[in-house]
């Protein structure tokens, strides 16, 4: 029988029933935290605030960049806010809220390595989680089992090619130690920023290499305009013009 994926929670089709549901949880839970989710927008503060107001505690925001087990590639490739755009306007909108030290913000989406790790936390989010980089670290000890006659996403897939030649106890090894590495470089990254703690870093570490950039993001330009001073560009006239006043006036016979 195949099994079907929805595309929402069929229980959940309004505000109401989002926050019905965010308190059952969290009643046959005995209050366990409720995260969130769902794919950045660009109604984005308006889909917060309903979960917000159903009562969640972290919101997961997935940016365009984020990979996809079973999306249509229409969907996957060109629809959906990129995530540096996201993380910054869910962050500016929990500050605006009042919200930022009571709901967790947690980003996603495209992030593969330590430095994107934490320059997403620097924008605002409290976490990352990732997906298709974890993937590849699991089999970064196997990949040899497939290449060059399959991809080595043929160790891990359900239907792969490969997936009885893959070793758990490695793969899981092997992600532990990528885990592991990143936390260890986000630590040495804020070390050298002088921070004591990962929360600590904010915009202000950060410069943008672009207008574009910073205006997304609100932090500094890592560049100066420079204007000329007109002072600058006038000093080198005067000997000229005041040459010139003296030909006008010999000519005038003054």
């Amino acid at each position: 029988e195949d099994m079907v994926i929805a595309s929402r929670l069929k229980e959940v089709e309004t505000p109401a029933q989002l926050e019905n549901l965010v308190r059952r949880l969290k009643e046959e839970t005995d209050g366990i935290p409720v995260a969130y989710k769902f794919g950045a927008g660009h109604y984005l503060e308006k889909e917060m605030d309903i979960a917000i107001n159903a009562g969640v505690d972290v919101i997961v925001i997935d940016g365009a960049e984020a990979g996809s087990h079973a999306g249509q590639p229409l969907l996957s490739d060109d629809f959906g806010l990129p995530t540096l755009y996201a993380i910054t306007r869910a962050a500016d909108h929990l500050t605006r809220k009042g919200l930022k030290d009571k709901i967790s913000l947690i980003a996603s989406g495209g992030l593969l390595n330590p430095g994107h790790f934490l320059k997403a936390m620097a924008l605002g989010a409290d976490a990352v989680y990732i997906g298709t980089i974890a993937i590849m670290a699991l089999v970064y000890t196997q990949f040899i089992e497939t290449v060059p006659q399959e991809p080595p996403t043929e160790l891990v897939l359900f239907t792969g090619k490969a997936k009885e030649e893959l070793d758990v106890d490695l793969a899981a090894q092997s992600l532990a130690n990528f885990l592991k590495s990143c936390v260890d470089e986000m630590v040495l990254g804020a070390q050298a920023l002088g921070k004591e703690s990962l929360a600590d870093v904010s915009r202000e570490d950060l410069v943008a290499l672009t207008r574009e950039a910073a205006e997304i993001t609100g932090v500094d330009l890592g560049y100066r305009l420079h204007e000329r001073d007109a002072r600058n560009q006038i000093e080198p006239l005067k000997p000229l013009v005041a040459k010139q006043l003296i030909i006008e006036a010999e000519r005038k016979g003054v």
